[in-house]
């Protein structure tokens, strides 16, 4: 797979956005469980920017926002600009954040300008029919996109191959940690971090591609 299919770009938009028809702006509504884990996953994304509370952020699979109001809770300051391919989900965006100032949303399964730091939660989880080898390419080509547009780092997550057998759902991808990671590192640099010791079935990657 050397190109985001169209097909799997439709496959993508129609899933999530029944979610957030169905659920509205809520952790249900971007297909997490509760506000607790998704909470939790933010808390290892945002490792990537090494305490800084200012700067730039893009989002790929923005969703309806919930990042942006993790972080505000949290007194980060930045200037933020999210990105989906659910017009569902960027209408509820913008009708939560529309007067936020720094705040953007825009259309799209890319970053179109660089940020200081580039994230990801959840968008490499439901593969649906797609073989392990094809979805796993889409994988790379992705982090290849993020790593690009990120001027300081990247992080992004996956559901963990360490799953418990019998929870493993045959529509999901389950990768496993350590090759994840080496191919990570392999392409986009030294520094990096592997967390796989927050309490949920998942790992988060931390990718910097400048420590001063």
């Amino acid at each position: 797979m050397t190109s985001q299919p169209e097909e799997l770009l439709r496959r993508v938009s129609a899933y999530y956005s029944a979610k957030v028809r169905d659920f509205g702006a809520t952790p249900r509504g971007a297909d997490w469980k509760d506000q607790q884990s998704q909470d939790t996953r933010f808390e290892q994304l945002a490792k990537v920017t090494r305490g800084a509370r200012t700067g730039s952020l893009a989002e790929l699979g923005c969703g309806w926002g919930a990042f942006v109001d993790w972080a505000r809770a949290r007194k980060f300051d930045l200037t933020y600009t999210g990105y989906d391919i659910s017009d569902d989900m960027l209408a509820a965006a913008h009708a939560r954040f529309s007067d936020v100032p720094r705040v953007a949303f825009r259309a799209g399964p890319r970053p179109m300008e660089a940020a200081d730091f580039v994230i990801a939660s959840g968008i490499f989880n439901v593969r649906f029919d797609i073989s392990d080898a094809a979805w796993l390419a889409y994988v790379d080509q992705t982090v290849d996109e993020m790593a690009a547009s990120a001027r300081k780092g990247f992080a992004f997550n996956c559901l963990t191959g360490f799953s418990d057998p019998e929870h493993k759902e045959a529509r999901l991808f389950y990768p496993y940690p350590g090759e994840i990671f080496d191919r990570s590192l392999r392409r986009h640099g030294r520094h990096g971090a592997l967390l796989q010791d927050y309490g949920l079935y998942e790992f988060t990657i931390l990718i910097w591609r400048n420590l001063d």
